[in-house]
This record gives C-alpha cells, sequence and structure tokens, in this order.
C-alpha cells in the first residue's frame, strides 16, 4: 500500500504557559498558538507471510513554536519562536521467524532545526531536545502454547542540544538494552 497525507495543525498555549509572563506581570497574552503543515507519504508493504516493511517521508512546518523564554526560580515563562521545520524518514520491520521467534526493528533519521532565525538563535539550529537519529531493535520468543516468553531490546538515540542556540556542549546519545521473560500459567 503507498499512501500519502496532507494536514494543518494548531497548538494552542496551555495554562502553564501562560500562567507566568517574563515581566512577571501575571499572565502572558502575548502568546500567539502554533500552526502547522504536515506533509506524509509512505509505503506499507508485505515482502513475503513473515516480513512487514513500513516506511515513510514527512515534512512539519511550524509558526510561532512555543519555546522557553526564561526559566528563573521555578517560574518558567514561555515565548513564540520563529519557523520551524522537522524532515525524516523513518523505516520499520517486522518479521516472524522460525520456533517462535519475532524481530521488530525501527530507525528514525530527523532534521529538526528553527528555519528562520530569533533573538540569539540562528537559522538552522537544531531543537532542542530532538535527536537527529533513534533506533529500536527487538528479538523476542514465545513457545508455541503462550505459556513462557522472553525478550532482548535495544534503544539508541543520538546526542540533543539542552538549549535553542546550539552555543553549549549537547548532551550525548546513549543507549539502552532491556531484557525481559514471562511465564504464564495456563
Amino acid at each position: 500500500n503507498v499512501y500519502a497525507s496532507a494536514a494543518r495543525g494548531f497548538e494552542a498555549p496551555t495554562l502553564n504557559e501562560l500562567f507566568y509572563s517574563g515581566s512577571g506581570n501575571g499572565f502572558n497574552f502575548r502568546l500567539k498558538p502554533a500552526t502547522s503543515t504536515n506533509l506524509e507519504a509512505g509505503v506499507k508493504a508485505r515482502v513475503n507471510n513473515n516480513t512487514h516493511v513500513n516506511a515513510a517521508v514527512f515534512q512539519v512546518h511550524t509558526d510561532d513554536e512555543l519555546v522557553v523564554d526564561a526559566s528563573s526560580g521555578g517560574r518558567t515563562s514561555y515565548k513564540n519562536a520563529s519557523k520551524t521545520v522537522r524532515q525524516g524518514v523513518e523505516v520499520s520491520l517486522d518479521s516472524s521467524l522460525p520456533y517462535g521467534f519475532t524481530t521488530r526493528w525501527a530507525l528514525t533519521s530527523l532534521h529538526a532545526v528553527y528555519d528562520e532565525a530569533f533573538g540569539a538563535v540562528a537559522k538552522g539550529s537544531r531543537l532542542p531536545g530532538v535527536p537527529s537519529a533513534n533506533l529500536f531493535a527487538e528479538l523476542a520468543w514465545k513457545d508455541s502454547l503462550e505459556r513462557f516468553g522472553a525478550a532482548f531490546e535495544g534503544v539508541a538515540s543520538n546526542k540533543v542540544y539542552a538549549e535553542d542556540s546550539n552555543r553549549e556542549r549537547p548532551a550525548p546519545g546513549y543507549s539502552v538494552f532491556n531484557a525481559r521473560a514471562r511465564a504464564q500459567e495456563r
């Protein structure tokens, strides 16, 4: 199956974002809602009876992105940034293997940046807290009666910036590995 979608989005400021203005004068009535245009195209395919592949490309343009203005003494104020763009590719693969094994893989590559400068933030600065790549992988097993099961999975993420200007050293990437086991009485 091949698909495409287009949509418009709207994110109104939350009460928490409106509650404190940077000048300390009560509500921040200057905040505007963020609006976005979203495009996505992809394919969902069955490679064989045991393997499914999904792939998608997407792009999101946002105007008036809501960002942190200042944070001090437990109070955070927000403001509208300029334009942002998120462009990416997602690919996933699910397979059933012999003897009760299954695998799942998912990879996301994401270019998320400020598309227009504002304040001290240059055009092209990466959005804080958004990694450029994520990987998920899992190998699982269950017996034919589904009484016992086990899985091993890994998640890896690329570095992220913690602030808008990208001048500070980014937080390093990481990997997490998990194992689980299951037993159920029948």
